[in-house]
């Protein structure tokens, strides 16, 4: 009698798994490109699959860029001069039903927060961390009205011009061997291009 009850329940369990399986490759299609040939995954032979029915989001990100770097906001010059500015921003966002921030910490290799990797950016170096660290202020004051906070970095830029044209890579890898974890110290990871005018420079 157990004997057959392990058949049955063994049986049940194979049907179901079963049925799981053509439910998952109903529920997926292979993604085709433009003229119809199957699309894999980089490198492989293995097709993307998509859901064949697109799921609508009940929510939405409707955010916006800010930076020091476009002008959105200015240098850092008192922790009050910073609340207001960053206050403004919030409040223009609540004013157009925004539900998203996009802020721009990291523009040439330097840090508009506090960081031992990298030096600070002179958009905030007037600012003490210690005594007042503005981007946790503000995103706290972000998160208190349901707003999110996404950090916008360049994480390989050194420079927007390049440097003199009798910069070297031991010339920029000076300027980071304060901050060992940057990878810029190492004259390997540098890059050097030519600037607009025709002079070698860093980037």
């Amino acid at each position: 009698m157990n004997k057959r009850i392990l058949f049955l329940l063994l049986i049940l369990t194979l049907f179901v798994f079963g049925i799981s399986i053509v439910s998952a490759e109903t529920e997926y299609e292979t993604m085709k490109n433009a003229n119809g040939n199957v699309v894999n995954y980089y490198g492989t032979s293995t097709p993307i699959k998509v859901k064949k029915n697109y799921e609508e989001r009940t929510e939405e990100f409707r955010g916006t860029w800010v930076s020091f770097y476009a002008g959105d906001i200015n240098s850092y010059t008192s922790d009050q001069n910073m609340k207001g500015q960053l206050l403004q921003v919030l409040d223009n966002l609540c004013h157009y039903n925004m539900n998203a921030v996009v802020f721009h910490i990291r523009t040439h290799n330097d840090a508009m927060y506090a960081t031992d990797m990298a030096p600070q950016s002179p958009y905030t170096s007037s600012a003490d961390y210690e005594s007042f660290d503005y981007l946790t202020w503000f995103i706290n004051e972000c998160h208190e009205r349901g707003i999110e906070f996404h950090a916008w970095l360049n994480p390989y830029r050194i420079s927007a011009n390049g440097y003199s044209s009798d910069a070297t890579v031991d010339y920029v890898a000076a300027k980071y061997a304060a901050y060992p974890k940057n990878v810029a110290k190492d004259t390997d990871n540098i890059l050097m291009t030519y600037r607009s005018d025709g002079k070698k420079g860093a980037i």
